[in-house]
């Protein structure tokens, strides 16, 4: 279940630092196995196998309203008695009492790493394990609901900004596109993420169709881009990227604090200052107009 029209509350600094400190790892592993010579998309058999476990399928179906993906972090950080506590703070509620609450719901998640953690080496495989096999079934059963939902908004949400990168357009535009009838939308878009060609059913028809219709130029555009790469040269600053992505999630790139104190929280989250071309604020105060200017870009119509 998708909890609709929840919006997450702004959290401390300390607590947007220690989501990213945890999230950002994984992330950036995941994203160091595309290749930058210009072949496939390869995630890691770890990974491959942990989806398969979880049964994580049928995400694409996120990319047809662009809300669904945040709402997933929502639907674990808020699910049951969380969201009827935020609820009972109500509109009276002091600024200082919202953000304590979302600190705590925040140390929460971050807490129950164990639940989603990729393990990647072999002590940490063995600790995940022993992890897994203390637990009750219950507990068993809790831990895979959060590693669902927290990797099944991982894919989407990578898959939208890969897409934003490579066309200029994210997912949730090109699929919106494709529904009305753009072919060369949803070949975009399967280049991106091929699992749309088989787990998206407005996909599946117009292949179906084609295919019944021997629509040669429907093939033939779905065959280029299958044909191609996805990933064409090195992403720059992708882990900063994706970083001021969930910044901005949480509500923290809209002008309510400094670009020195987000700095300061990149650098608590263990952000590699130099990297990354942050190396002072000033430079922080660029790539963040990078970003702006990105969004912009990919929220227009397609030529």
């Amino acid at each position: 279940m998708i909890i609709p029209g929840l919006s997450l509350p702004r959290p401390s600094r300390r607590g947007a630092a220690a989501m990213l400190k945890s999230i950002l790892p994984d992330v950036d592993w995941l994203l160091a196995h595309f290749s930058s010579k210009g072949e496939w998309v390869r995630f890691p058999p770890e990974f491959t196998d942990a989806l398969k476990r979880l049964k994580i399928e049928r995400y694409a179906e996120l990319y047809l309203d662009e809300r669904r993906i945040p709402n997933l972090l929502a639907q674990v950080m808020f699910d049951g008695e969380a969201r009827a506590s935020l609820e009972t703070l109500g509109a009276d509620a002091t600024e200082a009492e919202v953000t304590a609450f979302m600190d705590e719901k925040i140390h929460e998640l971050v807490s129950s790493a164990e639940c989603w953690h990729i393990p990647k080496t072999p002590k940490e495989k063995a600790t995940a394990t022993q992890y897994w096999n203390s637990l009750s079934d219950e507990e068993r059963r809790e831990a895979s609901r959060v590693a669902q939902i927290v990797w099944t908004g991982f894919l989407a949400s990578f898959y939208n900004y890969l897409s934003a990168m490579v066309h200029r357009f994210t997912l949730t535009v090109l699929v919106r596109k494709a529904v009305d009838g753009d072919d060369d939308a949803l070949a975009m878009a399967v280049q991106i993420d091929r699992s749309i060609l088989v787990d998206l059913p407005y996909a599946v028809d117009r292949f179906r169709r084609a295919a019944r219709e021997c629509d040669a130029s429907f093939f033939e555009k779905i065959g280029y881009r299958l044909a191609n790469p996805v990933i064409r040269g090195r992403i720059r600053f992708r882990q900063l990227w994706l970083a001021l992505a969930i910044l901005d999630s949480m509500n923290l790139l809209d002008g309510s604090i400094s670009h020195l104190e987000i700095l300061d929280i990149l650098s608590e989250a263990g952000m590699d200052r130099y990297e990354n071309r942050i190396e002072a604020v000033e430079y922080l105060s660029k790539r963040i107009g990078e970003f702006r200017a990105f969004q912009r870009r990919v929220g227009g119509d397609l030529p």
